[in-house]
């Protein structure tokens, strides 16, 4: 079956296949559809109910109704929450773009996603808008709300950003006392100049300083607590509605500033990919699983599924996995896996892993030790 309904084929699947689903819980249909993707009809993989507030976005062509946090295509090619969506701001349509006259704010909801069997986790709604798969990070109970706590208090997210080397460098100073999450961030780890900025300011060795001349306020011959005072002013100024540039009724950020906050970049590029002077100023896990790691892995959600399915058991699992050719998962060469002593053995111990280290030790983390072993 091939739809761009999503509400309907929910509210089908729970009829046909007698299921009740249950909030932020992730369900496997039994039943095979698809739905269109900019790459022609895809597998749906997985569907999930969840709450969030709804937004009413009033367009030239009509209307849709979409939860604050989902994502959806914008005519700059960028992914954006629907919460950051503004008045006049251009969505894309293969049918034509459509751009934002009102938005309206409405009550918490349900609302409906799914998880597409498509590298680029999007798909196509019956009116030709594109949206975005947004059950990662920032949901569920191992979420960075969770974790943080609410954003905006003590980090910031952001997806998919394509930003010129100003545009972050405004992104750093004003978000630089929280963690900034970088979600889907090729972009910016293949930037030249964004990375050379990145340099100072992950050492941990130095003051962390970040640093851009071209069209801030000259910095040179100040000392940290001038630069400091002249970042408070600048905040101020923001807030008092003044615009960050270099007119004259602007406000110039300062041509460097102490950031005091952290950066998680999360990434679908290789650890070899990623510049060197990078990666020895992180902690980096570079995540890849083992043809049998994926079998597994499959094999169980299927198994969750036939927990939760009395029509299904586990036997059923294995005689569909077996006849798929996933066998009994056995790889057919030894794997070796890291530990901390492979590790070390890999690595050189530098006095910036052993200052990293002592960060881990000192935050109170339990498990620090192994932590530090792998990736200090």
């Amino acid at each position: 079956m091939a739809t761009r309904e999503i509400k309907s084929v929910f509210e089908q699947i729970s009829k046909e296949e007698k299921h009740e689903f249950v909030v932020n819980e992730f369900y496997v249909p039994k039943r095979k559809f698809q739905i269109e993707t900019d790459d022609g009809f895809k597998d749906v993989l997985a569907m999930i109910v969840k709450k969030d507030d709804l937004v009413e976005l009033t367009l030239s062509k009509g209307s849709i109704k979409l939860g604050a946090k989902h994502r959806i295509k914008t005519i700059s090619g960028d992914f954006t929450f629907v919460e950051d969506l503004v008045e006049g701001d251009t969505l894309a349509n293969i049918f034509g773009e459509d751009t934002i006259t009102k938005i309206t704010k409405l009550k918490n909801d349900l609302v409906y996603d799914i998880s597409v069997d498509y590298q680029d986790r999007t798909y196509i709604d019956k009116y030709g808008f594109v949206h975005h798969n947004t059950y990662h990070i920032t949901e569920g109970e191992k979420s960075l709300e969770k974790i943080l706590g609410p954003e905006g208090d003590k980090w910031t997210y952001h997806s998919g950003t394509k930003a010129a080397p100003f545009a972050f460098y405004k992104t750093l100073f004003q978000e630089r006392e929280k963690i900034i999450v970088f979600d889907e961030a090729d972009s910016l780890l293949k930037n030249k100049d964004i990375v050379m900025m990145l340099k100072p300011i992950l050492d941990t060795s130095g003051a962390n300083m970040a640093e851009y001349m071209s069209g801030t306020e000259n910095m040179v011959g100040k000392s940290a607590q001038e630069i400091r005072e002249y970042s408070q002013w600048v905040d101020s100024e923001i807030a008092d509605g003044k615009s960050i540039g270099t007119g004259k009724r602007d406000v110039k950020l300062p041509s460097k500033f102490a950031f005091e906050g952290g950066m998680i970049f999360i990434s679908n590029m290789k650890a070899s990919e990623i510049e060197d002077a990078i990666m020895s100023r992180s902690l980096f896990v570079d995540v890849h699983l083992a043809a049998s790691d994926i079998i597994k892995r499959i094999k169980t959600i299927g198994y969750a599924q036939a927990d939760n399915d009395p029509d299904v058991t586990r036997e059923d699992i294995d005689e569909v996995a077996a006849a798929l050719g996933m066998g009994n998962a056995t790889p057919d060469h030894k794997i070796t896996y890291m530990t901390p002593e492979i590790a070390r053995d890999t690595k050189q111990v530098t006095v910036r892993a052993l200052k990293v280290a002592l960060l881990m030790k000192k935050s109170g983390l339990k498990d620090w030790k192994r932590l530090a072993g792998l990736y200090s």
